[in-house]
């Protein structure tokens, strides 16, 4: 094996819990809260009304406040919703799921590690990544900004449940198209972690052999399995 430790491999380990954070919202007493809720339902509805999803994605990853610079790794993510199949592919790793298990091939490591989808309490997969109005979050809607030519709505979300290792989540939406623009999850450590989508396509045909681990398309590597 090798690099197990290295920055590359803290970026991988970020970047696997990004995109499977739950970003549920309770309902506040504020009287913005209803049109915060509402955009939220839409952002779910969008994507909701997809079989299947294919995005690019550019992560980032900041030490603390003091790193203006950070890290940053592009990607792409293939979605099966009727099946809860997924495929998350960068320059350092590969996340495949059937729906039931989840090889994650840490290529700088040379392993592959198989754990079974869900297996740790409260953990959601990509799965889930656009259902955004579950529960375990209170809201606030902090206005709009623009980014471009496209007005973003922002959106604060605060953990319910003060054990989380985050403090809170920033989720910016496309107003015009009700899609997500990105997500930022703020640690508690001071880290930060920005999760940007671009180049979405609802819908597209994906081969059903994207979601099933093929040893031979990763020869070498030492496969370990969790479950």
């Amino acid at each position: 094996m090798k690099n197990r430790f290295g920055t590359k491999t803290l970026i991988s380990k970020a970047l696997r819990l990004i995109p499977v954070l739950a970003l549920g919202v309770t309902t506040s007493t504020a009287a913005t809260a209803a049109q915060t809720v509402t955009i939220l339902d839409r952002v779910s509805a969008q994507y909701n009304s997809y079989k299947t999803i294919q995005t690019d994605f550019t992560f980032r990853y900041f030490r603390n406040d003091q790193d203006q610079t950070g890290q940053s790794e592009q990607g792409m993510l293939l979605l099966d919703q009727t099946d809860g199949k997924y495929r998350i592919s960068t320059a350092t790793q590969e996340l495949i799921s059937d729906g039931k298990s989840q090889w994650a091939v840490l290529k700088e490591a040379d392993e592959v590690q198989i754990t079974e989808v869900g297996a740790q309490e409260g953990s959601i997969t990509p799965f889930n990544i656009f259902s955004f109005f579950k529960e375990g979050f209170t809201q606030k809607e902090l206005g709009d900004v623009k980014e471009g030519s496209l007005q973003l709505a922002v959106i604060e979300l605060t953990p319910t449940d003060t054990r989380r290792n985050y403090s809170k989540i920033q989720v910016r939406v496309i107003k015009s198209s009700n899609q997500l623009h990105d997500v930022t999850i703020y640690d508690k450590n001071k880290s930060r972690y920005s999760y940007s989508i671009k180049n979405l396509k609802a819908n597209p045909a994906l081969a059903p052999e994207k979601f099933v681990f093929d040893k031979n398309e990763f020869p070498g590597m030492e496969i370990v399995d969790l479950r």
